[in-house]
């Protein structure tokens, strides 16, 4: 009777133990996996797992070790010859295999069998970085010099530069855990983004990307933090991360209000007032110097009258916007918002470069296909519903029954 008790007890501790690994890696897995957040199908109702989100976190619980080893962020490399090496000398990665390459990302641990569902797995953490530190410095050079990030410090002394970013809707994002935000610093080194915020200063300069993400779906419990990338052969890059739960045309509504106030109050005493300049409503529109909305659905019949202040504000701004879509479809109704929304405002000019040429009115989609997209799929119930299944899912979009985050990708300039 003992020694049966005893087996039984045994029995009961490993499948306890099992159980807790298994709902370790589902956390994990919850985090890393969160296909409906930070997409227009999440935000408007139920979206069904696709196959290979099934398969990763089927594969995941099958192989928690393995799983975790995927996930892991390895160190920054141990020489400048990735971070801050010359363009010519260090190429920007074009795909996910081969940023992870040159990241030394060890993938050894994988069959091959296994490599793709790997694969995956850890490219959805990745896209939101990646796909912002890619276009880095694009972004950069597409701001004119009145635009240009701010730059403190004199000419014979290290300075420092600024990037302002605003993330537009922000939710899965904004969650995203700090070792995978880390990488967008990483990334942006690669696409020889640092190189141009730094073009006319010293190689002591530090610089920082600071990225307001702002969102009715943010979570009022995040705090702001500092992310550094401190390395002694390297400049010093640090990514500031501040979240705020608003509307972006409520918050700067709310900021105008208390600027307006301030002044009102400093008039009181009128030699006070003559020396106020804290309020200035053309400030408003240069609080950053660019914008990214991830899978924003702004062309959804059910999201698009939601986005239309925001968007307009964000477009008479006339920085440059970085903005992905889940699909083709989403890309196709995106670009039909933003074009009206160009010609409204009387942005031709911008239309055409988008478009890359000046005779095309805008009726060709000038979204692209994005080598750092999640491949997580899942099936948009949008779709479903209007009868749009086109067969099995393919990578270039066309099926648009299955979706994946950032599939595809435009810069508004």
């Amino acid at each position: 009777i003992f020694e049966s008790n005893r087996i039984e007890l045994k029995n009961h501790y490993h499948k306890t133990a099992r159980m807790r690994t298994k709902a370790a890696v589902t956390a994990v897995a919850r985090r890393c996996l969160s296909v409906s957040e930070g997409t227009a199908a999440g935000r408007r109702g139920h979206a069904t797992q696709g196959k290979s989100f099934v398969d990763a976190r089927r594969w995941a619980q099958k192989q928690p070790g393995l799983a975790r080893e995927v996930l892991a962020v390895p160190p920054p490399p141990l020489g400048p010859q990735i971070v801050n090496a010359p363009p010519s000398s260090a190429p920007p990665a074009s795909s996910l295999e081969s940023y992870l390459k040159l990241r030394q990302w060890d993938m050894t641990m994988v069959s091959t069998e296994d490599r793709g569902v790997a694969m995956s797995l850890i490219s959805h953490p990745l896209t939101f970085p990646l796909t912002l530190g890619t276009h880095m410095s694009t972004l950069l050079n597409t701001c004119s010099e009145k635009h240009r990030p701010t730059i403190t410090g004199s000419r014979n002394r290290s300075r420092s530069s600024t990037l302002r970013l605003c993330c537009v809707g922000a939710r899965a994002e904004a969650t995203l855990p700090d070792e995978y935000w880390k990488e967008l610093l990483l990334s942006a080194s690669l696409s020889g983004g640092f190189q141009t915020m730094n073009e006319d200063v010293e190689a002591s300069t530090s610089t920082t990307c600071s990225i307001d993400f702002i969102g009715p779906d943010v979570s009022p419990h995040l705090q702001s933090k500092t992310i550094v990338l401190d390395v002694p052969w390297a400049i010093k890059h640090t990514l500031e991360m501040n979240f705020h739960k608003y509307y972006l045309h409520q918050y700067i509504a709310e900021r105008y209000k208390v600027s307006k106030n301030s002044v009102s109050a400093a008039a009181k005493d009128r030699s006070a007032a003559l020396h106020d300049r804290s309020f200035d409503p053309a400030s408003q529109l240069s609080l950053w110097d660019g914008y990214v909305l991830f899978n924003p659905g702004i062309g959804h019949p059910n999201l698009a009258k939601g986005w239309i202040p925001t968007l307009r504000y964000v477009i008479n701004t006339r920085r440059p916007v970085l903005i992905t879509a889940h699909s083709r479809l989403d890309s196709e109704r995106d670009w039909s918002v933003l074009k009206a929304t160009l010609l409204d405002l009387g942005q031709d000019e911008r239309l055409q470069r988008c478009c890359g040429h000046s005779d095309d009115d805008g009726e060709q989609n000038p979204y692209r296909l994005n080598p750092f997209a999640s491949r997580l799929d899942y099936e948009d119930p949008f779709c479903s519903e209007a009868g749009l299944h086109l067969g099995n899912g393919k990578e270039d979009g066309s099926n648009y029954m299955y979706v994946r985050p950032n599939m595809f990708s435009l810069l508004l300039h």
